[in-house]
């Protein structure tokens, strides 16, 4: 539950300044981001008719970076007054599951020997793929997808995937 009030004081804050320096950047992120199915578009007058809506401050890093491409962070970490609650203050680590993704590598080695070892003269194909977007891939329940709000060029998003800034991500 977030009062009105919590509501209100993130609605107005808005985004950081991060996300207002370069709005082609910042709208270009978006557009990837509803292509890979990360977000949900709509409507920014939609916002305050959201069932259990928390909308939060949005912050873009590399914007004039010579090598790296521009990224949107979600900022869940953010108040905007002393009073306010974010959503990594509804979230506490010691009752989260554990994280079990150092062991993958370990484990996938594991597994491909014996595999070998299963199938000695079978050619084994590999398949791969680039981490773009790893932690975004689990999905939010759909009751939690309106805690996890923002806005961009003028549009109020949902994040459907984890989202980077986030403790429960």
């Amino acid at each position: 539950h977030s009062s009105e009030d919590n509501f209100q004081a993130f609605f107005q804050y808005g985004n950081h300044k991060s996300a207002n320096h370069d709005p082609k950047k910042t709208m270009d992120t978006l557009v990837k981001d509803c292509k890979r199915g990360f977000c949900l578009v709509m409507d920014k007058r939609l916002l305050p008719f959201i069932l259990h809506g928390h909308p939060t401050a949005l912050g873009m890093v590399h914007l004039n970076h010579r090598y790296k491409k521009a990224r949107p962070v979600f900022d869940g970490s953010n108040r905007p007054k002393p009073w306010a609650f974010a959503i990594n203050d509804w979230t506490n680590k010691r009752n989260e599951p554990p994280i079990t993704f150092p062991n993958a590598f370990p484990d996938y080695l594991v597994w491909l020997y014996n595999l070998r070892l299963t199938y000695p003269t079978e050619e084994i194909l590999l398949g791969d793929d680039d981490i773009t977007g790893a932690h975004r891939q689990p999905k939010y329940h759909p009751d939690l997808v309106s805690m996890h709000l923002y806005s961009q060029g003028g549009y109020t998003c949902a994040a459907t995937g984890g989202t980077f800034g986030c403790t429960a991500s």
